[in-house]
């Protein structure tokens, strides 16, 4: 923090119903403690965490969205009624935003009421800008750490759960993995020097 110098303290909420959400706030918890912002997570049962998510009433949660869908809704995104988004809503009929909010509000009512399509196209492009620079989301990733790796590698078995940086240790024995001799090379990356 500036002037002290103490890490940031942010409480998150999370469903500690599911072992891999766990696993994924114990990795992220402990790289943010990297860069001095200390996560104080708070495990809810699913009724609880659920409640927690649609009130408001937390700092920061993490929620697993297991699915890709392109969004229409703009409820979902922009602070354009006192309901949305949903993890900022109005506290008892009363609501609060940041600067940068209320001038989402405005470029959607500007993009609404346009009927010039460049006008349109700039309040799109502002709109684009400024949740890109103030951002709700931190996304994080899951994906078949074998594919990450190495598509050439063999024995990673469908459906393998990934637990960010630990997968081999708690999903498959490496020694197991192999390539195949066709797919085999003598050097990833030939005359280049790892440097650190």
């Amino acid at each position: 923090m500036p002037g002290s110098g103490k890490d940031l303290a942010v409480d998150m909420i999370f469903d500690s119903g599911r072992n891999d959400v766990r696993k994924q706030v114990d990795a992220i918890t402990s790289q943010l403690a990297d860069v001095g912002i200390r996560l104080l997570p708070k495990g809810l049962d699913e009724s609880s965490f659920e409640r927690s998510r649609t009130s408001g009433t937390y700092n920061t949660l993490f929620q697993r969205i297991n699915f890709v869908l392109p969004t229409t809704t703009v409820c979902d995104q922009l602070p354009v009624a006192d309901q949305c988004p949903y993890f900022h809503q109005a506290n008892n009929g009363e609501r609060e935003l940041m600067p940068f909010e209320k001038e989402l509000a405005d470029l959607y009512n500007m993009y609404l009421s346009a009927e010039d399509p460049n006008v349109k196209i700039a309040a799109v492009l502002n709109m684009q800008s400024i949740v890109t620079e103030n951002a709700y989301v931190i996304g994080t990733v899951q994906a078949p750490a074998a594919l990450l790796v190495n598509k050439r590698i063999k024995n990673a078995h469908p459906g393998t759960p990934v637990y960010m940086f630990e997968w081999a240790e708690d999903s498959v024995i490496r020694e197991r993995l192999w390539v195949s001799k066709p797919e085999q090379k003598t050097e990833l990356l030939p005359g280049t020097v790892a440097e650190y």
